[in-house]
């Protein structure tokens, strides 16, 4: 289930200097690595990676078109 950002909150500086946005970012890159290592692994199927990353790249995209 994706994360939605408070109102106002993802331009918003954390105290160890990171956005809202910035750390989010950061979590969907980590999230993608385990992806590509659970599918190599073969540890999920090829249609469980495909919804997954589905997911993963919808975030991104929000993320994309929350800075406009």
């Amino acid at each position: 289930m994706p994360i939605r950002p408070r109102p106002g909150s993802a331009r918003q500086p954390q105290p160890g200097g990171l956005t809202e946005r910035e750390l989010r970012r950061e979590l969907i890159s980590a999230e993608n690595a385990e992806l590509a290592r659970l599918a190599e692994g073969r540890v999920i199927s090829e249609a469980a990676r495909q919804r997954l990353q589905r997911a993963l790249d919808l975030d991104a995209a929000r993320l994309s078109d929350d800075q406009r």
